[in-house]
């Protein structure tokens, strides 16, 4: 995650926060860019993430609005390493404020990125940025989120609803062990998913093994496998 130094308000009332500077491009501009990521960058970029959500929740921290825009990718030594940033609407759970934390009085996060259970409203934990991540996850090897309307009500809907279409049926070169993991994650019942984002990211790691790719992290073309 990317690191918060300092924070405060200035004399003219302005509020700020001071983070690390990450020089590269969002996950969103490399989406826009490349549309879809090969098997092997999808994995290594998301276990980072999930890297980086696990320790949010090892906090109590539950992040709500998990998205290819919170996330930047940086080069280093020839490797892409990803940090989550943007905790605007998180919130944080405790024993004492996890009735009034869980419980949400309104819908808040981007549609195309909510749970269901963030989208009607209900109980919103750690394992909704479970759902989160399997939605970012999906668009990285598809080229596009699992639900698209015209209307944020629309999108809403489906994440309710409707059932995702599997990865491999979309593209039968996306090994059938990778698309399983995803999927789980995006399972309407949050005790059918991982059920923590180290989970989600070792299962991801494993799939890929099965499949005989490698993951060595190094960016090697920007063509989808």
């Amino acid at each position: 995650a990317v690191p918060v130094t300092d924070f405060g308000q200035t004399e003219t009332g302005i509020v700020y926060l001071v983070m690390e500077y990450i020089d590269g491009p969002t996950l969103r501009k490399v989406l826009e860019r490349e549309k879809r990521l090969s098997p092997e960058r999808t994995v290594n970029l998301a276990k980072q993430i999930c890297a980086g959500i696990a320790a949010a929740h090892r906090a109590n921290i539950v992040h709500r609005d998990l998205k290819p825009d919170n996330v930047m990718i940086e080069i280093i030594d020839g490797q892409e390493v990803a940090k989550v940033l943007d905790f605007g609407i998180a919130k944080l759970r405790d024993t004492q404020q996890l009735a009034q934390i869980t419980k949400t009085d309104s819908v808040l996060g981007t549609p195309h990125y909510m749970s269901p259970e963030q989208c009607s409203g209900g109980t919103v934990d750690h394992l909704s940025d479970i759902y989160s991540l399997g939605v970012m996850i999906y668009e990285m090897l598809a080229g596009h989120v699992p639900f698209q309307a015209a209307s944020a009500p629309a999108i809403i809907v489906q994440h309710v609803t409707k059932d995702p279409q599997p990865l491999n049926k979309l593209y039968p070169n996306i090994p059938e062990p990778i698309s399983h993991v995803v999927m789980r994650a995006l399972e309407k019942q949050p005790s059918r998913r991982q059920q923590s984002a180290s989970e989600l990211a070792s299962q991801l790691e494993a799939a890929l093994a099965i499949s005989g790719l490698s993951n060595s992290g190094k960016i090697t073309s920007n063509e989808p496998a």
